[in-house]
């Protein structure tokens, strides 16, 4: 194996800093795969992994235990793993994935054995230690060894640190051995007490109370670093980060040599470590703490951790922590690369690499909250920038994003609001500058720093004009981050398919290069390539458990992929397609998998054994897109035949064709709540269907080309759509209309995904690039130019771009993007005293209407210009509302609505209302009928003409939201729906029956 094992290093040096899963496959898996047999015969590896359970990270003995049992599928190798452990949870975990053909469990700890063993060994220490100390052939006796056996069983740790606390040179070993048998009596005590307590009764003898205390506060600072270190210092290291002197660290460490491997030249940079994890064990149990001789030596772990924590901040703070330019280098432009390795370990001592990498690992275990104007904050503020580039130099960049979000979980529940929204920029700053700070350390300063937004709280605090004043002038920046999270880059070709994992964690990608990658979404990194496909990979889709990913390739077949633990195993393969495999889709209930094809079929799967259940026939060309509805009941198709069918999942009985589709439909889905249906179609538009009636309910139209896929978020309330105008749009799924386009991709994006929590949207293109869009508006606090008095009142016009605020006489119009004060409108004879009540933009955004007190005045938007004044009543005014057209107004005060026509400046109408009955009301789209509900629940239904009331309804609840459809059958209260039917006219509505209740 060390010759496919040196391959592989020299093919690709940086296999260290890759994730366990790539180790293994480059290290392990690849070299053992390469193994020629001589002629017929099998070879066989025997290997031992001993104490496993010492992993740093408990998913990673999993893990390891996953990817040993994946090697069963070289056929050519027979391995065998010896593994040895502690039947600690993760480990178990791990193998109760396996099938227990593979593995047998063995009982180490059979006592008989076990003594004898330990007795073997001691007899064996105490033959070297006689001639080291030139002591007598019978020492020690016979029954001191044997009690000395009896203490042990079954701890080897227990014999092997009484031999080295017996053997220590510093003392004599005759007193030594009386010391370790003084525990011998107390079996009452835990087992690692008998280990260790001989240990600290030799630093305590003979000292004073007060220096006892002392002694054991350098301990626990000391030895708590040790234990809790991610990785082990010298002992020079720990005394440059917790500030302690160098000789007071070797002191303390002298007595320690049976516990701790320390090295004999303090002057050398051999680490300081544990001999064995139960040490550890032993110094953080409570039992410890409740010792009434030894309790001063209990080391609390958070406490370790924070104290840990907090020096690493220090050093990093100091004046021989982080300096801009730590290695001096020539230019921003120097290469990481090209700084010798040398320097920089010259440059960051072990120690501040040390901090740098880890002071936050420490803060997360310290479990300490960070919050506004505190330590963490504060050092973000300075150092920032220094930091990111010693990240730079040590290679780290890669692993800032999680660093980040570790942050972002210690926040203050009350206090950190400040630090939340600085957190927020510093990711954004590195996921669009990672590359070039990877690449070059001191462009943090430079290129990342002066293409920050402008308005952003990372440019207020990081000033490219403090960093860089000799820029006499700035590139012009956009205002705010750009939606564009990250971009994945990997594939060799097309990507044409992506799906999240159902925690949002992993990302799937499918590629024409034949592979399907697995990224981490919160830091971009590959986890992991699935590689089995012989041709194009069209389609991946995750369970609902996220153990099992499904893939569809042009080489015909369907995949299903073991993804739990990241492995990516393959766990068989489906045959039965004639033509490529187009599309995947598995239900939500985890028991179907559904697949179409070329050949113009869609296949039902058993999504547990693989097994074919059903051949839907009926497409008369290529199967497109396929989805499951959310109950699993249901099957949607789509083909070039310009169909969508829509059958029974579980029989495979078609139910309906869609009525409607006239053009190739390339992706369709279901919304979560089973609601709709969306269709992205050859000829740019996106219909969204009602999946009960399985009429079109509204077209999306604003892709130029054609639209390849689309995707509801988990609310049901956006809609992501991608196609060949290289732009993902989002719409809102009720009004229709676009709330935003995201560009960045440079060719066609063939698929769209939200993740689980709505926050993100992936996207998919044969310019071989996956990227991660923030699907949620996240601009700076927009400045409004109120200034002169308190802002009473605010609206937002319907397109979203336009925002009003109305302080003392003023209204501001000003842009919501950028945040530019339009138009300031003047009511100049507005009364001393007297504020604005309401303020509403008209649905074409051109208008907008104030009420002050009993006058309404109508401005126009674009001039600023006060247009008429409709009103002039002895009653407050309290509200406005216009019909979907816009020609009509309503004004509202106290039990009283009047209508009014726009054009004629006259009333049409006046409404009568009981009392607290008028919390909100809405115009029919002709202006003929009024809603309003009160916080009675009733939902009332007026004749505008008249004002008649017609009918009423109840609602569960008050819900602030009441709308018409555009047919005026339906009167929306939030999610409630009323239905009414009428025969000609409004006015006879009175004699309609009453429908219940319907939730859309």
């Amino acid at each position: 194996m060390a010759a496919g094992i040196k391959t592989a290093i020299d093919a690709d040096p940086r296999i260290p800093t890759m994730n366990l899963t790539e180790q293994f496959n480059k290290l392990v898996l690849g070299p053992l795969s390469q193994l020629k047999p001589p002629s017929s015969q099998v070879v066989r590896v025997v290997a031992m992994v001993d104490a496993l359970d010492e992993c740093d990270r408990e998913q990673d003995q999993q893990l390891i235990v996953s990817l040993l049992a994946s090697l069963r599928q070289i056929k050519s190798v027979e391995t065998r793993f010896f593994l040895t452990s502690r039947p600690e949870l993760p480990l178990r975990l791990g193998f109760k994935e396996l099938p227990e053909c593979v593995y047998e469990e063995l009982t180490l700890h059979e006592e008989r054995e076990t003594e004898q063993d330990i007795e073997l060994f001691l007899r064996a220490e105490f033959v070297e230690l006689r001639v080291y100390h030139s002591l007598p052939l019978d020492w020690p006796d016979e029954e001191s060894l044997q009690k000395l056996v009896k203490m042990a069983v079954p701890l080897f740790v227990f014999a092997a640190t009484a031999c080295r606390f017996i053997a220590d040179k510093n003392w004599d070993p005759l007193e030594q051995m009386k010391i370790v048998l003084e525990y011998q009596s107390e079996w009452h005590v835990w087992q690692l007490d008998r280990t260790y307590l001989p240990v600290l009764h030799q630093l305590i003898t003979d000292q004073s109370a007060i220096m006892q205390e002392k002694l054991a506060a350098e301990f626990r600072l000391i030895v708590g670093a040790i234990l809790n270190l991610a990785t082990p210092l010298s002992i020079s290291s720990l005394s440059g980060l917790l500030s302690v002197p160098k000789g007071t660290v070797g002191r303390r460490l002298e007595p320690l040599h049976s516990v701790l491997d320390v090295p004999r030249n303090s002057n050398t940079n051999t680490p300081v470590r544990a001999f064995h994890a139960s040490f550890r064990d032993f110094l953080f149990d409570e039992r410890l703490r409740d010792n009434s001789k030894f309790h001063r030596f209990w080391i609390n772990n958070k406490e370790s951790h924070r104290r840990i924590y907090i020096s690493c901040v220090e050093l990093m703070s100091s004046p021989t922590g982080l300096v801009e330019n730590m290695c001096g280098l020539k230019s921003p432009g120097v290469s990481r690369e090209d700084v010798e390795k040398s320097v920089i370990e010259k440059c960051l001592p072990a120690e501040l690499q040390y901090a740098c990498r880890y002071w936050v690992h420490h803060l997360v275990h310290s479990d300490s909250p960070i919050s506004d104007n505190g330590q963490v904050h504060n050092f973000l503020q300075k150092y920032l920038l220094r930091w990111l580039e010693a990240m730079s130099l040590l290679d780290e960049i890669g692993k800032m994003i999680g660093t980040v979000a570790s942050l972002n979980s210690m926040l203050h529940a009350g206090n950190s609001k400040h630090i939340s929204a600085l957190l927020y920029d510093i990711k954004r700053f590195i996921l669009q500058n990672t590359y070039i700070i990877e690449k070059a350390p001191l462009q943090v300063y430079f290129s990342a720093l002066i293409f920050t937004p402008n308005r952003t709280l990372f440019r207020s605090i990081f000033d490219p004009e403090v960093f860089v004043p000799w820029v006499s002038r700035l590139p012009h920046v956009q205002d705010r981050w750009s939606a564009s999270l990250q971009i994945l880059e990997g594939h060799a070709d097309f990507v044409n398919s992506v799906a999240f994992s159902p925690n949002g964690k992993i990302l799937a990608s499918a590629s024409d290069d034949s592979t399907i990658r697995l990224w981490d979404t919160n830091t971009g990194m590959s986890l992991q390539t699935l590689q089995g496909h012989t041709s194009w990979v069209q389609a991946v889709a995750y369970s609902a458990d996220g153990k099992v990913l499904i893939s569809g390739s042009r080489d015909t077949t369907v995949r299903m992929w073991d993804v739990a633990n990241a492995v990516g195993s393959l766990l068989q393969i489906l045959y039965g397609h004639t033509g490529y495999v187009t599309a995947v889709a598995i239900s939500a209930d985890g028991y179907g998998v559904a697949s179409g094809s070329d050949d113009q079929t869609v296949r039902l799967w058993d999504a547990v054994t693989g097994a074919p259940m059903q051949i839907l026939e009926g497409h008369t060309n290529t199967v497109t897109s396929v989805a499951f509805s959310i109950d699993s009941k249901m099957l949607a198709s789509a083909s070039y035949d310009q169909k969508i069918k829509l059958w029974d999942a579980k029989t495979g009985v078609l139910l309906q064709n869609l009525e409607g589709c006239k053009e190739t439909t390339h992706g369709v889905t279901f919304s979560p709540n089973n609601a709709m249906l969306a269709s992205a179609s050859e000829n740019g538009t996106v219909i969204l269907w009602d999946a009960a009636t399985r009429t079109p309910l509204r077209k999306l139209q604003g892709h130029k080309g054609r639209v390849y896929a689309a995707s509801f978020s988990t609310d049901g309330k956006l809609l992501a759509t991608g196609g060949e105008d290289q732009t993902v749009k989002m719409w809102d799924t009720v009004t229709g209309s676009v709330m935003n386009t995201f560009y960045g991709h440079a060719s066609y994006i063939k698929s769209v995904m939200f993740s689980p929590g709505g926050e993100v949207v992936a996207s998919a293109s044969i310019d071989r690039t996956v990227r991660l869009w923030d699907a949620i508006a996240r601009t700076p606090p927009l400045v409004l130019y109120g200034d002169k008095g308190e802002i009473n009142v605010v609206a937002l016009s319907a397109d979203g771009k336009l925002l009003g605020s109305a302080y003392s006489n003023k209204i501001d119009v000003s842009d919501t993007g950028t945040g530019e004060l339009l138009q300031t409108l003047v009511y100049y004879a507005l009364p001393p005293g007297y504020i604005a009540r309401s303020i509403v933009f008209s649905p074409d955004c051109k208008v907008l209407a104030s009420a002050y007190h009993a006058s309404i005045i109508i401005w126009d938007v674009t001039t600023g210009a006060e247009l008429k004044i409709l009103e002039r009543d002895k009653n407050t005014l309290e509200g406005l509302v216009f019909s979907p057209d816009g020609k009509i107004l309503a004004s509202k005060s106290s039990n009283t609505i009047r209508i009014w026509d726009l054009a004629a400046s006259t009333p049409l109408g006046t409404i009568e209302a009981p009392t607290n009955s008028l919390g909100k009301v809405a115009l029919s789209v002709d202006g003929g009928l009024l809603a309003s509900i009160g916080y009675d629940r009733i939902v009332r239904l007026w004749e505008v003409s008249t004002g008649t009331l017609l009918r009423t309804f109840t609602a569960q609840k008050y819900i602030p939201l009441l709308s018409f459809s555009q047919d005026n059958r339906y009167i929306n209260a939030g999610e409630e729906s009323f239905h009414c039917q009428w025969n000609q006219s409004p006015s006879n509505l009175g004699n309609a029956e009453r429908n219940d209740i319907q939730h859309k």
